[in-house]
C-alpha cells in the first residue's frame, strides 16, 4: 500500500459547533470515496449519535473505515452494536492498533470486545503527569461528562488561549501523542479495503472525522488551525 497521502486529498473535519453544516457541504461538493472515523470520536453517546446520523446520510458508495489507537479502546461490540441500531453497518469494524504491546489487533478485538468504553484509558498515565485534559478524561467515567469536556474545554479554553497557552497555564507542554500510532491506525484500516479505493485509480477524497485527541490530516486541537489548514491545501471542500 502506498503512503496514505501520496494519492488521497486527506480532508480533516473537526467537531466544532458549525461542524454538521460542514460536514454535509463536504458531502454535497466533495468526491467522497471513504470517511474516517477515529474511535476517539465517539467516546460519548452524543457524539456517537451524531456520527451516526452523519454516517447514514453517506452515498452508498462512500465506505466507512474505523480506526483506533490503544489509548482509548473505544469501539467494542457494544458501540459497535449501537452504531447497527443507527442502520449504520461499518465496512471495517474496529481497527484497533495495539502497538505498545505488539498484540494483533484483531485478535485483541475478538477476546475483548465486551469490556468497557474506558477500558484501556491507564496507558495514558505517562502524559498524565504532563497533560490535564488526559487526567481529566481518566475521572469521568459517564459519557456525557465527557463530552461536556469536549465541548468546554477543547472547543472554548483551546481556541481562547491556543494549544500552547492552554497546556503552559497548567505547567504542562503540548504534543499530539496520538499522532504516529494514528497514522498507522489509518494505514491498517484503508489496507483493509486498499482494492475498493484504489483500484479504479480515481481521484479519491476521503474525510477524516476528529474530535480534538489525534487528527491525521491537520495541527490538532484548535479552530484556527484547522482554518489554516483548509487555507492550504488545494482541493478540500470541492475548491
Amino acid at each position: 500500500m502506498p503512503e496514505i497521502y501520496s494519492d488521497v486529498t486527506w480532508s480533516t473535519f473537526l467537531y466544532f459547533p458549525d461542524s454538521p453544516k460542514a460536514f454535509f457541504d463536504l458531502i454535497r461538493n466533495g468526491n467522497v470515496k471513504a470517511c474516517v472515523l477515529n474511535a476517539s470520536t465517539v467516546h460519548s453517546i452524543k457524539l456517537l449519535n451524531l456520527a451516526c446520523l452523519k454516517a447514514s446520510n453517506l452515498p452508498r458508495k462512500t465506505r466507512t473505515i474505523f480506526t483506533d489507537v490503544i489509548y482509548y479502546l473505544s469501539l467494542t461490540k457494544s458501540i459497535q452494536d449501537s452504531l447497527k441500531t443507527f442502520g449504520w453497518n461499518p465496512d471495517c469494524g474496529a481497527c484497533l492498533l495495539c502497538l505498545e504491546h505488539d498484540i494483533d489487533p484483531f485478535q485483541w478485538l475478538q477476546e475483548n470486545s465486551l469490556k468497557g468504553t474506558m477500558k484501556g484509558i491507564e496507558h495514558l498515565n505517562d502524559f498524565q503527569d504532563r497533560c490535564l485534559i488526559d487526567k481529566r478524561l481518566k475521572t469521568y467515567q459517564n459519557k456525557n461528562e465527557i463530552s461536556i469536556i469536549f465541548e468546554t474545554v477543547f472547543s472554548s479554553q483551546y481556541n481562547s488561549k491556543g494549544v500552547e497557552g492552554y497546556y503552559l497555564e497548567n505547567q504542562g507542554s503540548y504534543r499530539n501523542h496520538h499522532f504516529p500510532e494514528l497514522r498507522r491506525a489509518i494505514s491498517v484500516a484503508m489496507d483493509l479495503c486498499y482494492q475498493d479505493l484504489f483500484s479504479s485509480k480515481k481521484y479519491i477524497n476521503i474525510i477524516d472525522i476528529a474530535c480534538g485527541s489525534g487528527e491525521a490530516g491537520c495541527d490538532p486541537y484548535t479552530q484556527i488551525a484547522y482554518e489554516n489548514h483548509l487555507r492550504h491545501c488545494p482541493g478540500m471542500y470541492g475548491q
